[in-house]
């Protein structure tokens, strides 16, 4: 048993380092965008923590207000009107969900796993 357990990790190992595996690679991006004194926004601050402490080796989290120079830009980038704004994109900036108003997590977990994040890697053997 002991064998199988070293082969298994020695054979992970490697694919790790050929790039097959790509544990800690951010995947996505979700932005949260709040308001001063908002309830709800505030509401959120628990669900993107859960977020954070399930996804965060996978998914780029950003917080910000509408009241800060990041806010505003966003506000203006996405045209935000509501609060809180929950913008998802790929890493290269595309967005594939927005929703305003309050998510919960697994609403929020729905949506990544979507996406592909958080569901077990695959591995693939290829033959010749």
């Amino acid at each position: 048993m002991k064998k199988i357990i070293l082969a298994a990790a020695a054979f992970l190992t490697v694919l790790s380092v050929t790039g097959c595996v790509s544990a800690g690679v951010k995947k996505a991006k979700y932005i949260s965008i709040d308001s001063r004194g908002c309830y709800i926004c505030q509401r959120m601050e628990k669900v993107i923590e859960e977020v954070e402490s399930k996804y965060g080796s996978e998914v780029e989290i950003i917080t910000t207000s509408d009241s800060s120079d990041t806010g505003e830009e966003y506000v203006k980038k996405y045209g935000i009107n509501k609060f809180p704004a929950n913008i998802f994109t790929d890493m290269d900036g595309k967005v594939f969900f927005r929703y305003d108003g309050l998510l919960d997590f697994k609403a929020v977990e729905e949506i990544l796993k979507k996406k592909g994040i958080g569901l077990p890697e695959t591995i693939t053997q290829t033959t010749k």
